[in-house]
């Protein structure tokens, strides 16, 4: 099996080193898919993805809020409306469960952004009564 690949286990959490895995591969650095599941998976719980945690998870899940939010009106096909629709409320839930209350903004910022720049003088005043009432709503609640 020549053309083959194989793939190689062990790797990682599991003790293998890269010089372990040197023979599964062909003189081109061809042959092998080498796994490491647990390496990812875990990887939350090493010191070096420390720095990664639940306010950057927010952040970046409110930044595919925003651009798969907007991009849901502007693809053609049925199929990638559904798909980018599901991921936008996929990243509101992770939005949600980071409990980080700066990520609400990315939003907020990405959707005026847009509506600035598409140059759509109504929407752009609509939106701004309704930024300012928002704002509002969780001025009035956030200090009670």
């Amino acid at each position: 099996m020549p053309k083959s690949y194989i793939l190689v286990p062990g790797y990682g959490a599991q003790g293998g080193k890269g010089a372990d895995l040197v023979h599964f591969f062909n003189k081109d650095g061809l042959g092998a898919i080498v796994n490491s599941s647990r390496g990812i998976i875990a990887a939350y719980k090493q010191e070096a993805y420390a720095k990664f945690g639940a306010e950057n998870f927010g952040v970046h899940s409110a930044m595919a809020v925003t651009t798969f939010g907007i991009a849901t009106f502007y693809v053609r096909k049925r199929w990638m409306k559904v798909y980018f629709a599901i991921i936008t409320i996929c990243a509101i839930y992770g939005m949600g469960i980071s409990g980080t209350r700066a990520a609400m903004a990315v939003p907020f910022g990405g959707i005026a952004l847009f509506i600035l720049v598409s140059k759509s003088w109504k929407s752009f005043a609509l939106s701004t009564l309704a930024f300012i009432a928002v704002f509002s709503f969780f001025i009035m609640f956030s200090f009670s």
